[in-house]
């Protein structure tokens, strides 16, 4: 190739467009578990084989969304990425090697850790994101347009906080996140009554008894508040991979139908028809 064959290339490649499909935060190696405790994120369902096409699928949707709910950190990202553009390599290769020997967390608002599950990936999330309302207002948003928009994924689950994988850290956990769901008082001084349920999945985690998990968290929410499976206010999502408990409380959740995407847009029973 020729010098000048070769500086059209470099020019093309300054000139692409910017995205968001790769996380600097990957995995060790190929098929590892990186999810950890004390993070908030979005579990992630989609078709089988096609996780890493999920993931660039999902983080320009994210991205796109976060853009409009939270401008003024889109616009401070851009900026740091400009920043970076403009380094020479030496600059570059120096801040890589002092990023990896102090391992900080990355500052982009959404990282992809591998899950070492099939057909689920694990979006972490960085404030300003809260990853409960922001995919109630992204699945809202596609109930109202009915428009998929997605290919790959299926369904979208916040986790508002993660833990280790066992019964007493799950609880510790909750007591946390339920107080200003169940255990808030009004301006009454009173705490209004709430209908609850609790939708809990274990994968790849034998020593974590469902039932007992269930009947501990319900402990947690209280007397004051009652079991409804059908028409819940409130529902408490818990999912269980390997050594890492999440869980969060949603609202809206069968009327979003469970969040699924496919069928907030009637796809599904387009099938079964």
């Amino acid at each position: 190739m020729s010098k000048r064959a070769a500086g059209f290339k470099s020019d093309e490649k300054k000139k692409k467009a910017k995205t968001y499909h790769i996380s600097k935060e990957k995995s060790p190696r190929k098929g590892g578990f990186c999810i950890e405790t004390n993070v908030a994120g979005v579990m992630v369902m989609c078709a089988r084989k096609k996780e890493d096409r999920a993931v660039r699928e999902i983080l320009d949707i994210f991205n796109e969304y976060a853009d409009k709910l939270y401008p003024a950190e889109a616009s401070k990202e851009e900026e740091e990425e400009n920043e970076e553009e403009e380094e020479d390599i030496e600059a570059m290769i120096a801040k890589e090697v002092k990023a990896m020997s102090n391992k900080p967390k990355s500052k982009k608002r959404f990282v992809n850790l591998q899950t070492d599950t099939d057909c689920v990936l694990f979006i972490r999330t960085n404030p300003p994101v809260d990853p409960v309302s922001f995919v109630h207002h992204i699945l809202t948003d596609i109930k109202t347009t009915q428009k998929k928009r997605t290919r790959f994924v299926s369904r979208l689950l916040p986790v508002a906080k993660t833990c280790n994988s066992n019964i007493p850290e799950i609880v510790r956990m909750a007591e946390e996140l339920f107080k200003p769901y169940f255990h808030t008082a009004g301006e009454d001084g009173k705490i209004e009554p709430k209908k609850f349920a609790i939708v809990c999945r274990i994968r790849n985690c034998e020593k974590m008894d469902r039932q007992e998990l269930t009947k501990s968290l319900a402990g947690v929410v209280g007397k004051d508040h009652t079991v409804d499976l059908v028409n819940p206010d409130l529902v408490i999502i818990v999912e269980i991979i390997q050594t890492i408990g999440m869980i969060s409380v949603v609202k809206d959740f069968y009327d979003l139908k469970k969040y699924n995407i496919e069928s907030i847009c009637g796809l599904n029973e387009k099938k079964d028809e």
